[in-house]
């Protein structure tokens, strides 16, 4: 039996362990978030989606008063990536001008249906994390999210990196695409120089001049090729759409 003063000096030992427990408890717990921090951190360059299939790009990369069409991903109903994908460092120095390889849309409705079929291909058949392009403009005029500005591209092997990949969705071979189009084309190009996404000596590239392929098409190569900034050095050669299998 515990006499009435030996009570005081077992409280006193009872509450030092649940004190000396608690903290030992809080440095672990510390630990293990510590831990979880730096294991995030390993890839700094590199940013999640969030479970909605809204890009994380402020809403000012995007403005609705500057007479341009913009679509974003939630509008034309996106799937989400499946992984991970890199993050770019701003600004970017090409412009890759490249077509889908598609029927060309004209409305809204068949425009946002052309992406998701389009998206669904690159996922589940190229087996890519997302949609290819950074960009893409329908034949309705409207510019329509793919990766946005701040992520590396998949659509030109060996050039995505420092890329604005911009897809016009059709083919334009034998097709030409909307005066709208080409006109959205410009307007997002110029957009993402004076927003700093893309520097202001930018290089206009079209995807056949880096590999062998016949996008964006005759047709859109043609216009292109009169453009500012458009790529004539020696080491880019003009595209001659002679014997090249289509993609």
């Amino acid at each position: 039996m515990i006499s009435d003063k030996e009570q005081p000096k077992w409280i006193m030992l009872l509450l030092a362990f649940i004190f000396f427990l608690a903290l030992l408890i809080g440095v672990l717990v510390a630990v293990m978030f510590s831990l979880s921090d730096s294991t995030l951190n390993i890839f700094p360059d590199i940013k999640t989606y969030p479970k909605s299939n809204i890009m994380m790009n402020s809403e000012l990369d995007y403005p609705t008063d500057k007479g341009i069409c913009i679509v974003n991903r939630n509008e034309w109903q996106a799937r989400p990536p499946t992984e991970l994908l890199r993050q770019q460092k701003l600004p970017l120095e090409r412009v890759i001008i490249t077509h889908t390889g598609t029927e060309s849309c004209y409305t809204s409705e068949d425009c946002r249906s052309s992406i998701r079929i389009i998206q669904r291909f690159d996922i589940e058949s190229l087996g890519f994390f997302d949609t290819i392009y950074n960009f893409l403009i329908g034949g309705d005029g409207c510019v329509y999210i793919g990766r946005g500005w701040d992520y590396y591209g998949s659509h030109t092997r060996q050039y995505n990196m420092k890329t604005l990949g911009i897809g016009l969705i059709g083919t334009f071979s034998k097709m030409p695409p909307t005066a709208s189009q080409l006109n959205a084309t410009l307007k997002l190009i110029d957009l993402g120089t004076k927003l700093g996404k893309l520097t202001k000596d930018y290089i206009l590239t079209a995807s056949c001049q880096l590999r062998p392929t016949l996008s964006p098409g005759k047709l859109v190569y043609d216009v292109i090729s009169k453009w500012d900034h458009f790529n004539t050095s020696i080491e880019t050669p003009p595209c001659t759409f002679q014997d090249i299998k289509i993609d």
